[in-house]
């Protein structure tokens, strides 16, 4: 793909070796980078962000294939350009797909909260399905399912987020019970007096309850 040799081109010329060590190693060794910090790849991107997202539009398989090329600044960007535009409910395949390949909370918590999030507010037909991730063996779309209401405040739908932390809060994977007390200590910036209710007559992992309250 023409405008992929572009963006690689331009990438490559602006990368940084020390600061890509630096995120490598943050992101404990997961994947590796070209060391663009966030402000300039914004300012890169930018001339190809509205040709890459017509691409998509129009049946390109061009999100995922910047999804697997290796340096992790080209997944921001597949971000980047889904988030540029509204999305539809034939995007919500992608956005599984995406969840749970190259996973680590830097991608999966965006993808959840914002693009996750808005699309099941524009389309709610599509929250089972997110729902049903809550019992699916990829630990990323079980923390996606109890994340993707993170930014709905008012609008969150209570009853559904807290069965969700219940039935997840005897699990002892660490980014579930992030998850958990990330989901909750939100919440309770909307509702306080729903959280502490449930806090008093549920049992949650001493994670969460330090997490909720730090």
């Amino acid at each position: 793909m023409k405008i992929i040799h572009k963006i690689v081109s331009v990438f490559e010329k602006n990368q940084n070796p020390a600061c890509a060590e630096w995120h490598y190693a943050y992101m404990r060794r997961q994947f590796p980078f070209l060391g663009i910090q966030k402000p300039l790849r914004k300012k890169l991107q930018t001339p190809f962000v509205k040709e890459l997202f017509s691409l998509h539009q129009n049946g390109d398989p061009i999100i995922s294939a910047l999804w697997t090329m290796p340096h992790r600044e080209y997944q921001y960007l597949a971000m980047d350009v889904l988030s540029s535009h509204t999305l539809v409910e034939a995007d919500f395949p992608l956005l599984e797909w995406l969840i749970q390949e190259k996973s680590w909370w830097d991608t999966v918590d965006l993808l959840a909260s914002n693009h996750v999030g808005k699309l099941c507010k524009k389309s709610p037909s599509l929250i089972p399905k997110v729902d049903a991730w809550l019992t699916n063996q990829n630990l990323w779309l079980r923390r996606s399912a109890l994340l993707y209401q993170l930014r709905y405040k008012q609008d969150t739908d209570e009853e559904c987020l807290f069965s969700s932390c219940l039935k997840l809060s005897g699990e002892k994977e660490f980014f579930i019970q992030k998850a958990i007390a990330w989901a909750l200590r939100e919440y309770a910036k909307t509702s306080p007096k729903s959280v502490n209710a449930l806090l008093k007559k549920a049992h949650f992992r001493n994670l969460v309850l330090r997490e909720i309250n730090r």
